[in-house]
């Protein structure tokens, strides 16, 4: 974990936000978030980290209002087919050049980072790191691009264009232990596959009944097991397959309506298994429920589904991305704006809530990644609708 350094200016504590303000996008020059931005377009500090003892009580949640939040099918192209208003996007651009200013990626390991991408309709949902490069993965839950960037850079840069393979929304992003960048393309029912170079190397057709919603995915022994978000389904994909130029159609590996409940909603309240991690032998997954806060334990030999036990009362509602360091593991809440850290029990059985973490750079996280000591964070402004604050960023900030 990367810590303060002798020299390192001191850190500044974080104000305490309004709770009613909890569920709000973060607004980051009002919120001080990026410090005080001179000319030339960079911030001379930015506020750190802090722990939450609070959560989002139900009150708060009732009074959330579910409409603003582009996260289901139809509303996410709604919101796409909203881009051609010529006056707002003026609007959007302009407001975009005015938050450009980034905290500068040269100084100390305790700062807090932001990384800039490209365009009006980012919309990143998703992000994989590859260790071994140093690069990490975004895309557009919106148009399909696929981005690149590292941590030395301010900006990612395009990787691959939007609508390219035919890709259309990305949502999972992960990078296995070849470098090649795995990519759900949500809505297309696919997960597709490239080398570190951008050559589409496999294309995997999850099929199944009803409109596909293809979220998650996490590599273990072999396999890649992968989350729908519409669809009551996990997929295995055997990883020997992704080198092998072709396409390969997959029935479900396991219908989980039998121990999860799937529902219909409004947001975040209509998706339902999203993130997921799974053991290094292979004989476990985790995965969160969205819109009920449920984690649920997977045994891969016999299939069964169990609920895990969070100690602590720890809230998980609009839990999204996970991301397990070890025996902890990372849940990143989206409607709350929050991340949530977690030690694993024995089996995995229960987690026991260790610390919330928020921040004023948050943005509706959706999800998490671990390179060389860091955390990065998709701000994926979900919730923004048709008026996203500009640009689209990831956070980089100290593994908590």
């Amino acid at each position: 974990m990367a810590g303060r350094r002798e020299g390192d200016p001191p850190t500044r504590a974080l104000e305490e936000r309004d709770p009613e303000l909890l569920l709000q996008p973060a607004d980051l020059v009002t919120q001080g978030g990026l410090g005080d931005v001179k000319p030339g377009g960079r911030a001379t500090e930015m506020q750190l980290l802090r722990d939450r003892d609070e959560v989002v009580h139900q009150a708060q949640i009732d009074s959330f209002d579910r409409r603003n939040l582009p996260i289901g099918r139809q509303s996410v192209l709604d919101t796409a087919g909203g881009g051609g208003d010529d006056a707002a996007m003026t609007k959007l651009l302009a407001a975009g050049l005015v938050l450009l200013a980034t905290a500068p990626l040269a100084g100390a390991a305790s700062e807090v980072r932001m990384h800039s991408l490209p365009g009006p309709v980012a919309f990143p949902e998703s992000i994989g790191a590859d260790p071994r490069t140093g690069a990490f993965f975004t895309g557009s839950l919106i148009d399909g691009t696929l981005y690149r960037g590292d941590l030395a850079a301010e900006e990612a840069r395009v990787f691959l264009p939007a609508g390219s393979d035919g890709r259309t929304s990305v949502a999972g992003v992960k990078v296995d232990a070849d470098s090649r960048i795995w990519v759900a393309d949500a809505f297309n029912g696919r997960v597709l596959v490239y080398d570190e170079r951008g050559a589409l190397q496999h294309v995997f057709v999850l099929a199944g009944p009803g409109t596909p919603t293809v979220n998650d995915i996490a590599f273990t022994r072999g396999s890649a097991y992968v989350t729908d978000s519409a669809r009551p389904f996990l997929y295995r994909i055997s990883i020997d397959e992704a080198p092998r130029p072709g396409t390969t159609t997959l029935q479900p590996w396991l219908d989980v309506s039998g121990s999860v409940t799937y529902s219909t909603g409004e947001g975040p309240f209509g998706v339902n298994l999203n993130g997921i991690v799974a053991s290094p032998d292979g004989a476990t997954l985790l995965t969160v429920q969205t819109n009920t806060g449920k984690l649920f334990r997977v045994d891969t030999a016999t299939r069964v589904i169990s609920p895990v036990e969070v100690v602590r009362d720890g809230e998980l509602l609009f839990g999204d991305g996970l991301l397990r360091v070890g025996d902890h593991l990372y849940v990143a809440r989206n409607a709350a704006n929050e991340i949530v850290k977690l030690t694993l029990g024995a089996g995995w059985t229960t987690v026991r809530v260790d610390r919330t973490v928020t921040n004023p750079a948050f943005a509706f996280p959706t999800a998490l990644a671990e390179l060389r000591g860091r955390l990065l964070v998709a701000n994926s402004q979900l919730d923004a609708g048709n008026d996203p604050t500009l640009p689209f960023t990831v956070v980089d900030l100290p593994l908590p």
